[in-house]
């Protein structure tokens, strides 16, 4: 399935980053079914898919932006999820 931003929003990818260092092993404590930690991180590193039509020159498909993590919005279309942020909540684009 093809999604294609519109105005100001950038179909993003979102990167997953492994803890590459050894694993420690971390004392366990029970806690309520209910209990959901608050681990969100600020800002996440993203990969740029597209670029909607209204959108500045600086972001460009395939460019690693870091993004405020809390404005990521996830749209399900059928069975398949996309992820879209506004092009404002890009703070900064990285450089390889």
């Amino acid at each position: 399935m093809n999604f294609i931003p519109v105005g100001r929003y950038l179909l993003i990818e979102p990167i997953i980053v492994e803890n590459v260092r050894g694993k420690k092993k971390k004392p366990q404590v029970l806690l309520p079914e209910s209990y959901e930690p608050n681990t969100v991180e600020r800002f996440k590193v993203c990969r740029v898919v597209k670029v909607g039509p209204e959108c500045g020159p600086h972001i460009t498909a395939n460019t690693l932006a870091v993004v405020n993590n809390s404005m990521v919005e996830k749209i399900k279309v059928f069975d398949t999820d996309f992820y879209v942020i506004l092009e404002n909540h890009a703070v900064g684009v990285i450089n390889e």
